[in-house]
């Protein structure tokens, strides 16, 4: 199986700390993730340094083989990332957050 996505040593720090430490990573081709943190962990900050909205500070990433570093969001020939945010005071669903947490821990 090829591999589609791959983060190699990605850093990107915001006034010197670090949202992401050397972060490595490979996604095979048609597989998909879920992408589970608390606050503060730097979910979106790997996101949007593999959309392009945001340079990491250093390491690469490869789409389909291909170096992202500096390639716009709108050429980098990736679909899309689903978020789907959860905010327990706007609508608290605690089974199906259960159910997700539990989901991910038998993937796992």
């Amino acid at each position: 199986m090829s591999t589609v996505l791959q983060l190699k040593k990605v850093l990107k720090s915001y006034g010197g700390a670090p949202a992401l430490d050397a972060v490595d990573f490979s996604l095979p081709d048609n597989a998909y993730i879920a992408l589970l943190g608390p606050s503060g962990s730097g979910k979106t900050t790997l996101l949007r340094v593999i959309a392009g909205f945001e340079e990491p500070d250093s390491g690469s990433i490869l789409f389909h083989g291909k170096r992202l570093d500096g390639v716009a969001p709108h050429d980098r020939g990736i679909g899309s990332f689903s978020r789907i945010l959860h905010c327990f005071r706007i609508c608290p669903l605690p089974k199906t957050s259960a159910s997700a947490c539990a989901t991910a821990r038998s993937i796992r």
